[in-house]
């Protein structure tokens, strides 16, 4: 059977003509394309039945796999059929484009969902929605709807073309990078090299995301893979200035990514706790005992999502500092700083005069404290493994942890649900 492409009933091919047009898919692969918010479960199941026959068996399925098909484990006789009769609704769900893979013979099948409301989306809500910056404060976002939804539709494509068979914090951040690149560099790449405009908009997204949202070595999660979505998803650090895929090592760059958010954490942490820039009141750091870093970790990381401005200005201290001095740590630093500089410029300034001032001291101590408070979590730092078969903050008992799929005597289900962006 040669390469298809299968679009769900009374679905009008032209909302992906832009895009399937675009990007040069090579190997034997048999994709169909939903569009949830037009699509029945009986119109899905015909769908199902176009692109893998409903009888074909997929076996494996065990307790950990995705909350989609949790009710599947320890199932016998699970084929195309009962897999359909989970999709759509779990997809439907899902607030932005998702893919699911198979693979049998040799041969790629996959699902894109979409909806209407990605078609519609404006640049400023899929930067949001990347990002986790409120929109009202994005400004000058290039490119048009149209744009945004086509690589969203690519990156999923990407990982479709890219499957893999095993799970770990590492080899997702591999993994979301490769497809972000396959997606940038088939779109936006001029032809002179570097990217449009448009293109290096993408990556600030990931940018944001990977600062503003990924979590510190102490975060509490249930369910880790699905709280580590941004940490996963920092592709940036990984992705060339073109936008092609460097040779970076995952492993290094999510263990200095863990390392300046931590640092950062503690940092503002202890000036919650021990200084009053109001008032210039200022107890410079000292080295805390490694109980005290988790509650100063905790403090700090609450006040860098609820105040921009403060997380902007930490960072700034970090970058002045060169701390931490890893290579992929400072560039995560200088990613994010440009991209909020450019593309959200009110949460980098303070109109009150009193307010500047009291963060231009804030700046000068956490310049002084940086290095002692990066030494200070070294030893914390020193259980984190990024190359953990689980991945970083792994929860055994979570049923979001997702485990590869291979059958014995069937299709191999790769990646039950394949994290939407």
């Amino acid at each position: 059977m040669g390469n298809s492409v299968i679009f769900t009933p009374q679905q009008a091919e032209g909302e992906l003509e832009t895009t399937l047009n675009q990007i040069d898919i090579e190997g034997q692969y048999h994709i169909a394309f939903i569009n949830k918010s037009k699509t029945t479960d009986e119109m899905f199941t015909e769908t199902t039945n176009m692109l893998l026959p409903l009888d074909t068996p997929i076996n494996g399925f065990t307790e950990e796999d995705n909350e989609a098909f949790s009710d599947l484990a320890g199932e016998e006789d699970v084929n195309a059929e009962v897999i359909s009769d989970n999709l759509l609704n779990f997809a439907q769900e899902r607030i932005a484009p998702v893919a699911f893979a198979f693979q049998a013979e040799g041969q790629t099948y996959g699902f894109v969902f979409y909806g209407d409301e990605d078609i519609q989306r404006s640049p400023e809500d899929w930067m949001s929605l990347f990002s986790g910056i409120n929109g009202e404060d994005l400004k000058n976002i290039p490119g048009t709807s149209q744009d945004w939804f086509d690589f969203a539709v690519r990156h999923e494509i990407g990982h479709i073309l890219n499957p893999r068979f095993e799970q770990s914090a590492t080899s997702t951040l591999d993994w979301e990078t490769k497809a972000d690149a396959l997606s940038l560099t088939h779109v936006y790449s001029e032809a002179a090299g570097g990217l449009t405009e448009t293109g290096e908009a993408f990556i600030a997204a990931r940018a944001f995301a990977s600062v503003y949202r990924a979590p510190t070595v102490f975060e509490d999660v249930d369910g880790s893979l699905v709280e580590t979505f941004d940490l996963e998803h920092a592709t940036n650090g990984l992705l060339n200035p073109d936008g092609t895929y460097s040779n970076v090592d995952p492993a290094q760059a999510m263990r200095e990514l863990v390392e300046l958010k931590t640092t950062a954490a503690v940092l503002v942490g202890y000036h919650k706790e021990y200084n009053d820039y109001d008032d210039f009141d200022v107890t410079p750091y000292s080295p805390q005992i490694t109980d005290d870093l988790d509650i100063l970790s905790d403090d700090g990381e609450t006040i860098l999502e609820d105040n921009p401005q403060r997380q902007y200005h930490t960072f700034k201290a970090m970058q002045e500092a060169n701390v931490p001095p890893g290579i992929a740590a400072q560039k995560y630093i200088s990613d994010y700083l440009e991209a909020l500089e450019k593309y959200a410029p009110s949460l980098t300034v303070l109109e009150d005069p009193e307010e500047r001032a009291a963060v231009d001291l804030y700046r000068k101590q956490a310049f002084q404290d940086l290095p002692n408070v990066y030494k200070d979590i070294q030893p914390l730092m020193r259980g984190f493994d990024a190359n953990r078969e689980e991945g970083p903050n792994f929860d055994p008992d979570s049923p979001n942890n997702m485990e590869a799929v291979v059958g014995e005597n069937g299709p191999a289900l790769v990646h039950p649900m394949a994290q939407s962006l």
